[in-house]
């Protein structure tokens, strides 16, 4: 982590009262002065830092004395390494520890990690106190773009995963670029998916950038989520669930769940994509050729193209899909890489839509 002069970006977020992304190189290091800077949390006295297995003691050591250096009293939750799965008790315990640790409205909580960090502290953030200050310091590639704009904290039930959630948007968001050396390699593949998703939508440069994100990778994050706020548009709560961002979701959540979670999340959209873009060829909808060119560009990266789930079984969980509702419904698709559409369709010929469509192996 670079010790000199800190680089900076910072992105204004207009959703909600609005808030900013700071994105930079060594920055975490500034979080104490961040916020003490923040009106929601300059006369605060306590902060409780939520992390997950993806964070060194290092970086959690670093974050909290900048904290203690700004003067806050510092409490820390670390969520166990079996709570791969996120769960509400978890989020029971994490609004205990703030209870302990006499927070009043003002204090706040600092996720500090990937997915399941950032959806863990943002629910308690939302439910404590009916709402207490959220700082967000994602250390991976796929949360400081996923969790740092549209702000969707889900949890699971035993039952089922995503059925439980709350919208709370962060005061600040501190996307470390230099803390991204230390996440696993299927972390990065995540993240990767998830730009090369936004550049099949919007901008086949986006992906293009990929090939020299090594060198700069604060330019890379800095336009993934300036493009992840274009396609979300002024009200996240509007468009969050309908947007182009979920090109290729609808199978990809299948694939995570009749697998039993073995696939990552990004390894799940990686396939989901590529289903999802030839249905559309085979449908007319998307230029012939299309296809081919996402796996190629998904094999670059060593993510996966295919599956050993059979069709019958996708399609039957993507019919239970708990956001299809109502006779018609709007589909992400892509014409080309780099042009996304929505595509209305009747929900009786989702079945067949799909299952004409499915590759070779998932026949």
């Amino acid at each position: 982590m670079k010790r000199g002069f800190v680089s900076m970006k910072t992105i204004r977020v207009s959703f909600g009262d609005g808030y900013d992304i700071i994105v930079g190189d060594g920055i975490i290091k500034t979080l104490g002065k961040s916020a003490r800077a923040l009106a929601d949390t300059k006369d605060a006295s306590k902060a409780l830092i939520v992390s997950d297995s993806s964070v060194s003691d290092a970086c959690l050591s670093e974050v909290s004395m900048s904290l203690k250096l700004a003067g806050y009293t510092v409490s820390t939750y670390a969520i166990r390494p079996i709570e791969v799965v996120r769960r509400l008790n978890t989020v029971s315990e994490v609004c205990s520890e703030a209870a302990k640790a006499g927070f009043k409205r003002g204090d706040f909580f600092v996720a500090l990690g990937d997915i399941t960090a950032c959806d863990i502290a943002g629910m308690a953030a939302g439910l404590f106190l009916c709402g207490s200050p959220l700082i967000t310091v994602p250390t991976t590639t796929l949360a400081q773009i996923a969790r740092t704009v549209g702000n969707c904290h889900n949890v699971d039930l035993p039952e089922e995963q995503r059925v439980l959630g709350v919208r709370w948007l962060p005061s600040l968001a501190l996307c470390d670029t230099a803390l991204l050396a230390g996440q696993t390699k299927r972390n990065a593949a995540s993240g990767i998916a998830e730009i090369i998703r936004m550049g099949c939508v919007v901008s086949d440069k986006l992906i293009d950038e990929l090939d020299g994100a090594a060198g700069d990778m604060e330019k890379l994050i800095v336009r993934a989520i300036t493009t992840r706020i274009k396609l979300i548009g002024k009200d996240d709560r509007v468009s969050i669930h309908k947007s182009l961002l979920h090109f290729g979701s609808l199978m990809s959540h299948a694939i995570e769940e009749v697998s039993g979670y073995s696939f990552d999340h990004g390894e799940a959209i990686a396939v989901g994509m590529v289903i999802t873009c030839a249905a559309g060829e085979r449908a007319g909808i998307t230029q012939v050729g299309t296809t081919e060119k996402l796996e190629q560009i998904l094999k670059k990266y060593g993510l996966p193209t295919t599956s050993n789930i059979p069709a019958e079984r996708l399609i039957r969980t993507v019919a239970q899909d708990r956001y299809i509702t109502g006779s018609t419904m709007s589909l992400p698709m892509i014409k080309s890489i780099g042009d996304g559409f929505m595509h209305r369709m009747n929900v009786v010929e989702l079945r067949n839509f799909f299952i004409s469509s499915l590759p070779d192996w998932a026949k």
